[in-house]
């Protein structure tokens, strides 16, 4: 589990991510004032995603798991990520998860809902 840092206020940013086994891969977030969201575009390897709603989340990719080798978690304290500086004040957080990590939660949610 890797912190994404870096993020500021700006509405649109560009990130990339070298994974455990050398793969990069490229986050875009956008921030849409007149919504107070924060949307996401990720590219690994062919792989592109676009326009995903950040939300709080243990894993925003979970339906993606079967396909790519990790997973995007948001942390926020209270709510949602809203505020065009949620990211760079540290009230919220994305973070890669491993494709372990990615397992882990999937089979926590998985008993819990047994």
């Amino acid at each position: 589990m890797r912190r994404l840092d870096g993020i500021t206020a700006q509405p649109r940013q560009r990130l990339t991510h070298t994974l455990e086994n050398g793969d990069v891969i490229t986050l875009r977030l956008v921030y849409r004032p007149a919504v107070q969201m924060w949307f996401m575009s990720v590219e690994w390897e062919g792989f592109e995603l676009n326009g995903v709603r950040v939300t709080k989340s243990p894993n925003m990719l979970e339906q993606y798991r079967n396909i790519i080798p990790f997973g995007i978690s948001c942390n926020v304290s209270g709510g949602e990520p809203t505020i065009g500086n949620d990211f760079s004040s540290g009230r919220a957080v994305l973070v890669v998860l491993t494709e372990l990590e990615t397992e882990l939660v999937a089979a926590y949610y998985t008993e819990a809902a047994t």
